[in-house]
């Protein structure tokens, strides 16, 4: 049976644990945050790679700063077509 004094038990754990994560997740964000200004180069860089050739660089800089990498992502895929299966080649 669940008492009174084990809710209790049960809300402060939940409470100190809580409390814990909100410096942990600060503190990763922190990290994440360094690490990328720390490494050379953008997320088209990261996309491309270091040795894309220009053209594709420009294209997908204009693109991200225009927010067409964004909305590019926020729009649902496009619908597919059924996968109707190939008939097996005749054996003879």
């Amino acid at each position: 049976m669940i008492t009174v004094a084990v809710i209790s038990l049960l809300l402060s754990y939940l409470l100190r644990q809580v409390l814990f994560a909100v410096p942990a997740l600060f503190g990763v964000m922190v990290v994440v945050f360094a690490l990328m200004k720390a490494v050379p180069g953008d997320a088209v860089t990261g996309l491309v790679g270091l040795e894309g050739n220009g053209g594709t660089l420009s294209h997908l800089n204009d693109a991200a700063r225009d927010g067409g990498l964004r909305s590019a992502a926020a729009r649902p895929p496009a619908p597919s077509r059924p996968c109707t299966p190939t008939p097996a080649p005749d054996p003879t």
